[in-house]
């Protein structure tokens, strides 16, 4: 391995490692990092197991020139650390925004830079640094030479805390004199003291509880962070035909009605869906349909953003729902209506200010409401009577009616085998117990028969069960 801090700083030294350095510039001294760098290359930190030592490598995606073994060793990866690579293709291939999706799960290969030498490498932390070297070979963009990472990936996308994270600062400050900026996952109550005890070393620390969060910071290539070249990117896609804008509009729409962000926060959404509706020349390519699901999109992000489980507060939505998108939802295909309008109750419950036809939505759930003398749609019809009876339960004193539609949707989704999706309904009918209480008895009988049955998942759907049934139901664990 380079003995980075002993390098001669004269010109020729700086020409001699100048093609390793444009593929690992992080323990460089600035003086030497090019200003073109490979892409798809991020660095990864690591603690030995034994001892406070720690040590730099790097991973690399896909095809490359395989660098010497006396300047970066390849190291073998051990299980964890397969996990988490794999875990990290499985996250990207699941959220990747259509115009980047044309893609296989890439290859990675790990390189030791600094310290001890070593012939295997383990660990869940190099999980975000896997995720960004990826991200910068599908964008084409090489990421900042003075940013390093170091956090888990969960299954939804949550960047979690790694251990001996300290030490791995103190790591950094040693070998990488051109790094200046550390991101981490969250440590919830220690996040802190944590940031606290990194910065004291004279490093900028940055604590992300998810990735779309630390998108919207991490720079790469020329752009100030990872979203806004995955929009710059959109942009190019999108200008050179209007086929890829129509399938742009239509992805991103169908993703939305199934609560998927894709790559992106709600936010950056939002933003690069309103980017395309006040672009003139974009705008003005698409079709009355697509301009409609665009705006759905952003009505359905918007309330994402403003709710409650959103880090991103908002109290205003930059498109209203007309009288003019009514007409459109009246008349567009059965299935793409089935699917909008429990997403339009849900705008009345929580963003009722983006509906100006309430009224007429209204009446629109009503006449397609399923009833014994059609052949129904079981996902679709069952999720908006869901959907309505929420509304019944929650702006009117309908409460045997509500009761009867949650209690339909149960029966229904559990006879057809979607346990998960029964959760919603018996959520709703333990909530309108309260308002029933002749129902509490064969309320909870559906409840215990609901929980034996296989996905249910109740330890997940457990937070949204209303408080006065908690103990009944769980005891005191």
């Amino acid at each position: 391995m380079i003995d980075y801090p002993n390098l001669p700083r004269h010109r020729g030294s700086i020409i001699q490692y100048r093609h390793i350095a444009a593929l690992f510039p992080w323990c460089f001294p600035k003086a030497f990092i090019p200003l073109e760098r490979i892409v798809g290359v991020a660095p990864i930190v690591g603690v030995y197991n034994e001892g406070d030592e720690a040590f730099i490598s790097a991973v690399v995606v896909g095809e490359h020139t395989t660098p010497s073994t006396r300047t970066a060793p390849p190291l073998e990866q051990k299980q964890h650390l397969r996990t988490a690579i794999v875990q990290s293709n499985e996250w990207l291939l699941d959220h990747l925004p259509i115009w980047l999706a044309n893609t296989s799960p890439f290859k990675h290969t790990i390189y030791q830079l600094t310290g001890t030498s070593i012939p295997s490498v383990d660990g869940a932390s190099a999980g975000l640094s896997c995720l960004l070297a990826s991200i910068g070979r599908l964008l084409n963009l090489p990421l900042a030479s003075d940013w390093i990472y170091s956090a888990t990936i969960g299954d939804t996308g949550e960047l979690g805390r790694v251990n001996s994270v300290v030490k791995k600062a103190k790591g950094i400050k040693s070998y990488c004199p051109a790094v200046q900026h550390f991101v981490i996952g969250n440590y919830d109550t220690d996040t802190s003291s944590t940031i606290k005890e990194i910065q004291s070393l004279g490093i900028n620390v940055y604590s992300f509880k998810t990735i779309q969060e630390a998108f919207n910071t991490i720079p790469i290539g020329p752009f100030k962070s990872i979203h806004e070249a995955i929009e710059h990117s959109m942009e190019q896609w999108v200008s050179e035909k209007t086929n890829s804008l129509h399938q742009l509009i239509e992805n991103t729409f169908l993703s939305v009605l199934q609560g998927f962000h894709q790559i992106h926060g709600w936010g950056s959404l939002r933003n690069m869906m309103m980017r395309i509706r006040n672009h003139p020349d974009l705008w003005n390519k698409l079709s009355n349909d697509a301009q409609y699901k665009l705006d759905i999109t952003v009505l359905i992000a918007s309330r994402y953003i403003s709710g409650k489980h959103s880090d991103l507060q908002s109290s205003t939505c930059p498109v209203l729902f007309t009288n003019a998108h009514l007409e459109w939802l009246s008349t567009c295909r059965e299935t793409e209506r089935l699917q909008i309008l429990p997403h339009m109750m849900q705008q009345l419950n929580e963003l009722p200010e983006s509906i100006l036809c309430p009224e007429e939505i209204l009446a629109l759930v009503q006449s397609d409401l399923p009833n014994q003398n059609q052949n129904w749609i079981i996902p679709l019809h069952l999720k908006l009577a869901g959907s309505w009876g929420r509304y019944l339960t929650t702006h009117t004193n309908r409460y045997k009616e509500a009761y009867d539609w949650q209690v339909l949707c149960f029966e229904q989704w559990c006879n057809h085998g979607f346990y998960e999706q029964a959760s919603y309904p018996i959520c709703a009918l333990l909530d309108l117990s309260q308002s029933l209480p002749q129902h509490t008895d064969h309320i909870e009988d559906m409840w215990r028969d609901f929980a034996q049955k296989p996905n249910a998942k109740v330890s997940q759907i457990r937070r949204f069960i209303p408080k006065h049934w908690q103990h009944k139901l769980f005891g005191d664990l």
